[in-house]
């Protein structure tokens, strides 16, 4: 079986139940603050992370034991990251100005049991499509919060192509 097929199989057989925040960090670097974000005149660069990051599964069995419901949770670490421009116009990696980073989960009950396949599909094209609103919306409020005239923009979810790439 293709793995688009795996991908539209486990999507038929999963149903989204909930999408909860495991852990975030946010952080100036040393020596900065907002007013020295907004205020620099040096050129301010944005990195992103995303990678999947855990899978659990777990089978719930009510009072008829004829009746079990899987349970799956995907989790993707997501991060992003402010850098200035060095002398040499280049990233200053070791000294970000800003890092907002989070922990995602995505949890879904099945009726029946997914394959390794499916769940190898599913975690690679379409839980973190589920995560990405509530990851957009934690950065937007995040600045907000912060204080930063201009937030961090994180773009919408896009997928190309039939094969779930970005």
């Amino acid at each position: 079986m293709a793995l688009n097929n795996f991908l539209e199989s486990a999507q038929q057989k999963l149903r989204i139940l909930t999408v909860n925040l495991r852990g975030a960090t946010i952080g100036f670097g040393e020596n900065t603050d907002v007013w020295s974000i907004q205020t620099s005149k040096a050129e301010i660069t944005q990195q992103s992370l995303r990678r999947f990051a855990e899978f659990q599964e777990a089978e719930l069995v009510g009072n008829d034991e004829n009746l079990k419901v899987w349970q799956y949770t995907f989790s993707y670490a997501l991060g992003v990251r402010l850098l200035k421009k060095d002398d040499k116009g280049e990233d200053d990696d070791e000294n970000p100005l800003l890092v907002i980073s989070a922990q995602f989960a995505a949890v879904y009950l099945s009726d029946g049991k997914l394959t390794e396949d499916e769940v190898n599909a599913f975690s690679r094209d379409q839980a973190v499509v589920h995560i990405w609103p509530y990851w957009r919306e934690y950065v937007q409020s995040s600045c907000f919060r912060l204080g930063l005239s201009r937030p961090i923009n994180v773009p919408t979810f896009v997928l190309n192509g039939s094969d779930g790439a970005l």
